[in-house]
């Protein structure tokens, strides 16, 4: 068998990653159906060859099945509910350097004990301030655990979160020794400050981000550009930057050294030291696990297949970690080189056997590269794209063309001049390194923002259309292959699924019937009134860890805001409000104005074009659009939103609210929405009340619901969408 690497490598991943995201008895049913289909087979099946291909993909399709079933029953589950939502007297070590994203700090500890238990597993830690804790510090606190419930982080094997508060009381320790991978992050901290130190700040948090993948130093705005147009992979480390840098070693070990040993045994320790430089993340691993086959296949006159390469690779990272297959970011990665290793060569040869010119075949060679390389990963990273974030981009191609060119150079003038500015003499040498590195990052920087503002720089797709559209393109192309000529028949399987493609990108035109969203942000109210007119956002409030979700459900509606209420300073209201105003551009703002309001929201805030304040004890009233008002009335800090229009009339109470303090024309409404059951409850009056609290605290409160309200729906298992206006 010629691959079987990439036979089983990819066999074992498609697998887990199923169960991940469809449902773990899935990998049961996996397993047996392998079990019965490769006994089955290999009775039936004649050919010795496909016989085997059939057969260890059958087995492979088992032992994948039964790993992550096992994986999941005996060791995850069992170990996640033994400390689940209780306080506990936990003593950690902080595994890697902390960062900050959306105004919250992160922090992976791995525990050691638990109530004087000896435990070993992974605990994400997130504050609202910064700790004074060094990576593999030790840390003895108290928290409360909960289940991790973040995909990426499940995929890396935390089993449990934790949130600090404001007074939070911790002791820290520092380790008897330090282990080698220390080493590593001191160099990448030396190299950050030398750039920090070298550059302006915006330029310094891009670079960081492009050569020592630090991508959380970038602002959140030039992140999302990124984003926008489709070429995010330049700011997350992965295979293009390995091969940049090891490219760049041998070419320089070459002119030292005639010995291939010296050379390849030179750039695989290089590669090494850059994987470890730069956090060993999924998309790394994997792409320096296939460099350094390949590398040994050069140094011993054997060129490394690449697909066994990749299965391989894929491999090595799935089998440690039953969960590894739900980072999307692996998958990306993995789907990405499989197009560029089937596709690449094949729309290359295919665009430049139709240019005659030999002079024209010369100038339009690169371009031609770089779109077959871009085309090749996005047709093969689009049903991964669509299915996890609804989105793509269509600008990737124009991006790619204009940005690729200088990613070579840029990404060895940022670690040349972070080295040299280290050693002595040759310290001189870091800064024309560092001007070059200023030069094209702020020419990147400024050409992502065009492109990025373009209206159809990314085209948001919802789930069920995403699912709708990825199975009807492969039931085309499955219905082509049937045929003998099925290369004829291809070309008008993809004429279709480009009808599709342009039917629905055309009724996204057309007009919407007004909704309201309220958002499971678990014990928080976050309300999005979506109209044909725009959109607001009434409330933003919930826990930190469902900031993210908050963002990109927004971001699939419009890319500004036309009115954002920032209602008092509960968590339970307003949690979100700075990472939307760094977000989003929001037309006018709400803002509770108070001393205690956080002075990064107050700024953010005021840079708005409009800007209501609400003071305490007393009231504003806003006008969305012609139809539509919003009243907020503010009562010893807890504010309650009123909103009305021709067609609907909405309620929002705040947690722990009394309501004696509400207006009583404002008590009934067609929809009431709280975190939690107010005092007085049976003043109130509507159809439909939704909830939006704890899950533990929904059957107490359920029949003091039920005496006000006709329907009660809840944001505890997934987001409630209401229909306002058609």
């Amino acid at each position: 068998m010629k691959r079987l690497f990439a036979l089983t490598g990819f066999v074992y991943i498609s697998v887990q990653t199923a169960a991940f995201y469809i449902s773990p008895l899935l990998a049961l049913v996996v397993a047996v159906a392998g079990a019965l289909a490769g006994i089955v087979f290999f009775f039936l099946i004649k050919d010795k060859y496909k016989k085997k291909t059939i057969c260890v993909a059958c087995i492979t399709a088992v032992i994948a099945g039964l790993v992550f079933y096992c994986y999941l029953e005996l060791y995850y589950i069992p170990a996640q509910t033994t400390y689940d939502e209780k306080e506990v007297s936990i003593n950690a070590q902080l595994s890697e350097e902390p960062h900050k994203s959306y105004n919250t700090y992160y922090y992976e500890l791995t525990a050691k004990t638990v109530n004087e238990n000896n435990e070993n597993f992974k605990v994400l830690l997130k504050s609202a301030t910064q700790l004074e804790i060094e990576p593999f510090d030790y840390i003895t606190c108290s928290v409360t655990l909960e289940k991790c419930d973040n995909n990426r982080y499940i995929a890396q094997g935390f089993l449990y979160t934790a949130y600090t508060s404001y007074d939070f009381d911790y002791d820290t320790e520092k380790p008897d020794s330090l282990p080698l991978y220390s080493l590593a992050i001191n160099v990448r901290n030396k190299m950050k400050n030398a750039l920090d130190i070298l550059m302006p700040e915006r330029l310094a948090s891009f670079s960081k981000a492009i050569a020592l993948g630090d991508r959380f130093s970038l602002d959140s705005s030039t992140r999302a550009d990124f984003t926008k147009t489709g070429i995010s992979y330049i700011i997350v480390v992965s295979g293009m930057h390995l091969v940049i840098v090891s490219s760049f070693v041998i070419a320089l070990l070459r002119r030292i050294s005639k010995n291939r040993y010296v050379t390849y045994l030179g750039a695989i320790l290089i590669i090494i030291c850059f994987m470890a430089i730069t956090g060993f993340s999924s998309s790394v691993m994997r792409a320096g696990i296939m460099l350094i086959i390949y590398l040994i296949g050069k140094m011993i006159f054997h060129q490394a297949d690449s697909l066994n390469s990749l299965g391989f690779a894929t491999l090595c990272l799935c089998v440690p970690n039953p969960f590894a297959s739900g980072d999307i970011g692996l998958l990306l990665s993995v789907s990405a080189t499989l197009g560029i290793i089937l596709l690449y060569n094949k729309i290359n040869s295919f665009a430049l056997k139709r240019i005659k010119s030999q002079k024209l075949k010369r100038l339009l060679n690169y371009p031609i590269k770089t779109f077959s390389l871009t085309l090749s990963a996005f047709m093969f990273t689009v049903p991964i794209s669509l299915l996890a974030f609804g989105t793509f981009s269509p600008i990737v191609f124009i991006a790619s063309l204009i940005i690729t060119p200088f990613v070579s150079v840029l990404v060895i003038c940022i670690l040349l001049c972070s080295i040299f500015y280290y050693i002595g003499i040759l310290s001189v040498l870091a800064y024309p390194f560092a001007l070059v590195d200023c030069v094209i990052s702020s020419f990147i920087i400024f050409v992502v923002n065009v492109l990025a503002d373009f209206k159809f720089s990314t085209i948001y797709v919802s789930h069920i259309s995403a699912v709708i559209f990825l199975s009807a393109s492969a039931i085309l192309i499955a219905i082509a292959l049937l045929f003998r000529d099925y290369k004829h028949k291809l070309k008008y399987s993809f004429i279709m699924i480009a009808l599709i493609v342009f039917t629905g990108y055309a009724v996204s035109f057309l007009p919407k019937p007004d909704k309201l969203e309220i958002m499971n942000t678990s014990n928080g109210t976050t309300v999005l009134l979506d109209t044909y007119k725009g959109l607001a956002v009434l409330s933003c409030g919930g826990q930190s860890a469902k900031t993210t979700d908050v963002i990109n459900e927004i971001a699939q509606r419009n890319s500004e805001i036309n009115f954002l209420s920032v209602p008092d300073n509960n968590r339970r209201s307003s949690a979100y409000a700075s990472s939307i105003l760094e977000e989003f551009d929001c037309l006018s703002v709400l803002l509770y104005d108070t001393d205690r309001t956080k002075e990064e929201t107050y700024r953010r805030a005021k840079e708005c074009n409009e800007v209501w304040s609400l003071f305490e004890n007393q009231s504003a009233q806003v006008k969305l659009w012609e139809e539509v008002t919003v009243n907020a009335y503010n009562v010893e800090g807890n504010t309650f939103e009123y909103i009305s229009s021709d067609d609907y009339t909405i309620l929002i109470i705040p947690y722990g609210a009394d309501c004696t303090d509400i207006p009583e024309d404002c008590l009934s409404a067609d929809i009431i929405i709280s975190c939690g059951c107010p005092e007085n409850y049976n003043m109130l009056k509507c159809d439909t009340f939704v909830y939006t609290g704890d899950e533990e605290d929904l059957n107490e409160y359920t029949r003091c619901f039920a005496q006000f309200s006709n329907k009660i729906a809840t944001t505890v298992n997934d987001n409630v969408i209401i229909t306002l206006k058609e």
